[in-house]
């Protein structure tokens, strides 16, 4: 008996930067069906800062998104498209990573 292999049409959804001189998102992504991207941007707390939905074409590209008017802190991003939700994370100007716990411990003794 043969086996049967099954093409898989799955994105690409690449991990978010930022630019702080033009205050700009960036996402690279490779969508193998147009369809609507929909984006929203959660503070730490899980309240919703910014919600987005734009159309995007099959094959490769790097969105942008205006970040101007977002205060700077870490930020969940969630993506859906074509059905499926990813999570990814953003840090907007500067904003240093928190220390990890013993690093902490360090600085109090």
């Amino acid at each position: 008996m043969g086996s049967i292999l099954k093409k898989t049409n799955k994105e690409y959804i690449g991990e978010l930067s930022f630019e702080k001189d033009s205050f700009q998102m960036f996402l690279p992504c490779e969508i193998k069906q147009a369809s609507i991207m929909k984006i929203i941007l959660s503070d730490e707390r899980g309240k919703s800062v910014c919600q987005k939905q734009i159309t995007i074409n099959v094959g490769k590209s790097l969105l942008n998104f205006d970040c101007s008017s977002i205060k700077e802190g870490r930020y969940n991003v969630w993506i859906e498209v074509n059905g499926q939700t990813y999570l990814r994370q953003l840090s907007i100007q500067g904003f240093e990573e928190s220390p990890d716990f013993i690093s902490r411990l360090k600085k109090w003794l």
